[in-house]
């Protein structure tokens, strides 16, 4: 086992009550899509050719590498997860799931091995920036790639890339470590243990049309209506540039060290409020823009 798939262990687990039933796949293979889903679906089709919602994780793999079990652990949790195997196509203006019965997930490995220290990490992140940036077509898919970066004989990156249209943060968590159980398995030449899923995400995107249907969330939506009624459409933020006439997507990250001693004490104050850091954190954020 590599000490990047040890590391990235992850005790996350789906939702377990939402209220969804496993559909009938034998009756049905187009599958309504989620509400989610439909947003980036338009906002596709209002920008194609962007990669504004590609989704990135980069695992940095050291120690023996057995690349056949990588691959056969890549093949299983893509038949394990059907949204992994969805692609969209369009019906009467609206946009629907079509999960693919198989799909053999090539693992495309890129050998930087032979290069020099400074030139191969140049070459590395380089890779790393254009496949972030590199499109999907959510009609063709697949709408995940997979590449293995071999920087040394026990020294490499994996990096899996995916569309939100089939992922979000807390799958990209379960991925992980689907993946890391698999090949343990995989590489010590055991059939892999992982539970069956009682559901699948067309499961809940059906469950959730249903509700719409029957107007089961009418009323949550005629509250928010009534309370944000009369909010501006748009922020108008002090910000130290003007706002651009069309989003550009072009933004910058500043990293920033906090304490440990602020942090232990962010950490108690959240605490005392019933509340994680998190929640703590994005209150003070939205001082900052009240105020």
């Amino acid at each position: 086992m590599t000490d990047a798939f040890r590391n990235d262990r992850s005790s996350i687990q789906p939702p377990h009550d939402s209220g969804a039933a496993a559909v009938d796949r034998s009756a049905q293979r187009v599958f309504p899509a989620s509400c989610t889903q439909e947003r980036l679906w338009f906002l596709d089709r209002f920008e194609p050719g962007s990669s504004a919602y590609n989704m990135t994780r980069a695992l940095r793999l050291t120690g023996p590498l057995d690349v056949q079990a990588l691959r056969q652990s890549v093949d299983a949790l893509v038949q394990r997860h059907e949204a992994l195997r969805t692609v969209f196509v369009e019906e009467a203006g609206q946009p629907k799931q079509v999960v693919q019965e198989s799909l053999r997930q090539p693992l495309a490995i890129l050998d930087l091995s032979d290069q020099p220290a400074p030139q191969r990490d140049a070459q590395a992140e380089t890779f790393l920036q254009r496949e972030q940036r590199r499109t999907f077509d959510l009609s063709r898919g697949p709408l995940l790639r997979v590449h293995l970066l071999k920087l040394a004989d026990h020294d490499h990156i994996l990096m899996l890339c995916m569309h939100h249209i089939i992922a979000d943060g807390w799958s990209m968590a379960i991925v992980s470590d689907e993946l890391r159980q698999l090949y343990d398995s995989h590489a010590a030449g055991r059939t892999p243990a992982l539970p069956p899923l009682p559901i699948q995400f067309v499961d809940f995107a059906q469950w959730e049309r249903e509700r719409l249907d029957r107007g089961e969330l009418d009323e949550q939506i005629a509250q928010w209506k009534q309370m944000l009624a009369g909010a501006p459409a748009l922020l108008d933020l002090p910000l130290d540039r003007p706002r651009p006439a069309s989003e550009t997507h072009r933004g910058r990250r500043l990293r920033f060290e906090v304490s440990a001693e602020l942090t232990d004490a962010l950490r108690r104050f959240a605490r005392g409020e019933r509340a994680t850091l998190y929640m703590a954190l994005l209150s003070v954020f939205e001082i900052l823009l009240y105020r």
